[in-house]
């Protein structure tokens, strides 16, 4: 029982990571989190 926080830790960590991976780099343009990219032409507009 000594080590029994690791099977609660790891997948909660995991599920954590996994999470914050796909909305940072696989999720679709529109749906990432922190990376908004705009064009040229509408950052010169502004």
């Amino acid at each position: 029982w000594d080590d029994h926080f690791v099977y609660w830790i790891g997948p909660i960590v995991g599920a954590i990571v996994a999470g914050f991976l796909y909305r940072t780099v696989w999720a679709h343009h529109d749906r990432r989190m922190f990376v908004k990219r705009t064009s040229a032409a509408a950052a010169s507009k502004a």
